[in-house]
């Protein structure tokens, strides 16, 4: 398919009818005949989070903003048999290429200009992958046994050169990287290296101007100004670049992915997860009330979305997407994503209220779309197939978010990979929930976090059924100032919760007799619910009105 056919599909495909209130758009077919994305490197995104960039087997380099028009093929001067790796970052693509006859080439393209520049013959190196440092690229190339050489690259000639070699067995080097600094490690051998000023060189010697010794690592993740490192001894060191503070704890687990939420530093790895209080500087427990025996994430992936982290975690008894709270410092399990892995390196996404994940069927046969409600309560589904289980072993799919769309690809044995943008249910009465989730999605007392009043013939929590009262709490005056009075009947004693509308606990006391004058002077006006749980987990429920 020529370069012209495909502009004239996709203009095609520009003037199809309006999609609003529909699914699906078909963005483009990223396969002919139904070949597959690039395997290695199937996509990644701009730092500008503005455009998607694709490598595919057909088409060679991709680029959308997410729209039909806005898709383009990079340039038909490179053939995509010879593109051997790519690297993404801010508005330019680092594109390494291996060609028998026109040698090891890095070519690199300008999204805001268009233009797509020779940067430089790189002999016999083969650069088997191009990482992204701040406003260079890194790139690593395996020489043999335990030897790779570490290039780095600002996308001119004169800006490319040899920084030195990193050591350890295999070519399986980890890596992590912010603006400054970029640490390259191998788990089980090797000697750490770090890229800092534009110089390699060891672990050790950058951590000296820090007052620290650490020579060998485990596992390493840089997040924003903060590093974190495990040694094989099980310690753990949490360093911030810019002050030099550091917070030294025990660990028992590795660190594959973190992220920073308020003052926590969240991470998780094989291991296990855990959490460090930053104001503290020491890690800090779960609540008790945390009912879940995770292991930790065994994945580069994850997700801080509206004050909770999101992870797939692994036990014996599968995968799994865990939310952390961290407000009530406690987890939770979202979905079972299955006992396969969907992909390398399952994405989970954040978009509209709602995080958007991978999952398996438990018949190990399809790959579904899954969709959880960032919400107060949690809810969770699979909302469609998107690939049948070779895909597996084909390509990780795309799922991700350019501004303000959703993309992500479906793939079928017959037609291959198609990029589709994704249009949620809208959440018409604002309350968290759209009609995935929402039983009425008019009334925003009604949804799944809300308390269900019981025996008024509605079903305010979407649970199926009306809730009736066990024992009988009454509450007056209701409306009511500051202080009201609680009678029970039926029952001696009761632990009392207060909850907003929104699902939020406001208040929490015991009461020990019949009779309680209750003051409320300290919670705003507004409506709220009152959760009475007796003995022998009896319950009673009453809406209140604070004036």
């Amino acid at each position: 398919m020529t370069k012209q056919l495909i502009t004239t599909f996709l203009l095609l495909l520009s003037i199809q009818s309006n999609l609003i209130g529909q699914e699906y758009e078909l963005i483009f077919d990223l396969t002919l005949d139904g070949s597959t994305l690039a395997h290695d490197t199937p996509y990644g995104q701009l730092g500008m989070n503005d455009h998607l960039v694709m490598q595919t087997l057909d088409y060679g380099i991709i680029i959308t903003d997410g729209t039909t028009t806005g898709t383009k093929i990079v340039s038909s001067a490179i053939d995509p048999d010879h593109i051997h790796s790519m690297g993404v970052g801010h508005s330019l693509v680092y594109i390494f290429t291996q060609d028998y006859y026109e040698g090891h080439q890095l070519w690199v393209y300008d999204v805001m200009s268009d233009d797509l520049t020779f940067v430089k013959d790189l002999g016999d190196e083969v650069i088997d992958h191009i990482y992204m440092a701040g406003d260079h690229a890194l790139l690593y190339s395996w020489l043999s046994g335990e030897m790779a050489n570490i290039w780095q690259s600002d996308g001119t000639a004169d800006g490319t050169s040899l920084l030195g070699q990193v050591t350890g067995e295999g070519s399986d080097f980890l890596y992590s990287s912010n603006a400054d600094v970029t640490v390259f490690y191998h788990r089980f051998d090797g000697q750490p290296m770090v890229v800092s000023d534009n110089q390699l060189m060891t672990l050790a010697q950058f951590t000296e101007d820090f007052d620290l010794s650490i020579e060998s690592l485990d596992s390493g993740y840089i997040l924003d100004d903060w590093l974190i490192m495990r040694s094989p001894d099980q310690v753990g060191t949490l360093l911030n670049l810019v002050s030099g503070d550091s917070i030294e704890f025990e660990s028992y687990t590795d660190v594959n992915h973190a992220v920073i939420i308020g003052d926590k530093f969240c991470y998780t790895g094989d291991g296990g997860s855990g959490v460090i209080d930053l104001t503290l500087g020491e890690p800090i427990s779960l609540a008790s009330n945390d009912q879940f025996d995770f292991e930790g994430g065994r994945y580069n992936t994850g997700l801080a979305y509206q004050g909770s982290y999101y992870y797939i975690s692994y036990t014996h008894l599968g995968h799994k997407l865990v939310r952390y709270n961290a407000e009530f410092n406690s987890r939770s399990e979202v979905h079972r994503i299955g006992d396969k892995v969907p992909f390398e390196s399952p994405q989970v996404i954040g978009f509209e209220d709602n995080v958007y994940f991978f999952a398996i069927d438990d018949l190990d046969t399809q790959f579904r779309l899954g969709k959880a409600a960032a919400c107060p309560e949690i809810k969770a589904t699979v909302i469609d197939t998107v690939a049948d289980i070779f895909a597996r072993y084909k390509s990780k799919p795309i799922l991700c978010t350019i501004d303000d769309k959703m993309l992500v690809s479906k793939y079928e044995e017959d037609t291959g990979y198609e990029l589709y943008r994704y249009y949620p249910a809208p959440n018409v009465d604002g309350d968290c929930y759209d009609e995935t989730f929402d039983c009425d999605d008019s009334d925003p007392s009604i949804n799944p976090s809300a308390f269900d009043i019981p025996d008024n013939g509605i079903d305010e929590d979407c649970d199926g059924h009306d809730d009736a009262n066990d024992f009988t709490a009454f509450i007056h005056p209701n409306p009511l100032s500051d202080r009201a009075t609680i009678d029970l009947f039926d029952a001696e004693s009761a632990d009392l919760m207060i909850y907003s509308l929104d699902g939020r606990l406001t208040t929490q006391m015991q009461l020990s007799e019949h009779t309680t004058v209750l003051s409320l002077s300290q919670i705003p006006a507004g409506v709220y619910i009152l959760r009475f749980v007796g003995p022998f987990g009896k319950t009673a429920s009453q809406k209140i009105i604070k004036l």
